[in-house]
């Protein structure tokens, strides 16, 4: 779980994040100030895999103090949970419409990804 909810975490405060450069042992680099208000974000996940995407779908969307989320799109995955990749999309975008429903939020918010 922790990878996935720190990604989206990053994702969500480099995607309205302000740049300053500060020096770093002689050169310059940029880094990140943390935005104010929310800022806006698609999860891209493969929520059937495993169970941290759920995790992270339910961070994301009760981090709405925080966090607009805009949609969850199915990512593509295969393993012995799925027959192939289309597969593992369609198995992801069922279980995010089921947890989308679960936080009381609207299924159209679900996005079938690539196959």
């Amino acid at each position: 779980m922790g990878r996935l909810v720190l990604f989206v975490v990053a994702l969500a405060f480099a995607s309205r994040a302000g740049y300053t450069e500060t020096p770093t042992s002689g050169s310059r680099r940029a880094v990140p100030s943390i935005p104010k208000g929310t800022v806006d974000v698609v999860l891209d996940t493969d929520a059937f895999n495993e169970v941290d995407d759920q995790f992270a779908l339910a961070f994301a969307a009760l981090s709405s103090h925080k966090i607009n989320l805009l949609a969850v799109t199915a990512a593509p995955f295969r393993n012995q949970r799925s027959t192939s990749f289309a597969d593992g999309v369609e198995k992801s975008y069922q279980e995010i419409v089921r947890i989308l429903k679960l936080l009381g939020l609207p299924a159209e918010m679900a996005v079938r990804g690539s196959k």
